[in-house]
């Protein structure tokens, strides 16, 4: 009798591109890139229809809303990148001193006090 292989192993080692999940990474991929474009093409749309004013003066920038949303998500994106990079040492930091911390804890306890003795 040749030997089997348990399922649970097929499982694990099956990289098939028909599996439920590539599936749904695709349709979460094409949703993403549906969106962006719908969501360009209103802003482009609105940013014609409503001039730029500023001041009193208008302005005639070709999809300035698009502009702005863009230039928003850039900075936005940047300025989370500087805060996030200083957290993660905070963190790491953080980690460190409470594993200190509790290994401390278990050497206290374990060791017996002096002052009943």
């Amino acid at each position: 009798m040749p030997p089997t292989i348990p399922t649970s192993a097929l499982r694990k080692t099956s990289g098939s591109l028909s599996t439920p999940e590539f599936f749904r990474s695709d349709l979460n991929l094409l949703n993403a890139v549906v969106t962006l474009g719908s969501f360009a093409v209103i802003l482009w749309n609105l940013s014609a229809a409503a001039p730029l004013h500023v001041f009193g003066l208008k302005y005639d920038i070709p999809g300035y809303l698009l502009w702005a949303a863009l230039i928003y998500a850039v900075v936005g994106t940047i300025f989370t990148h500087l805060i996030g990079r200083a957290l993660i040492a905070l963190n790491f930091q953080q980690q460190r001193y409470e594993a200190d911390f509790r290994f401390n804890l278990v050497r206290v306890r374990r060791t017996p006090s002096r002052s009943h003795c």
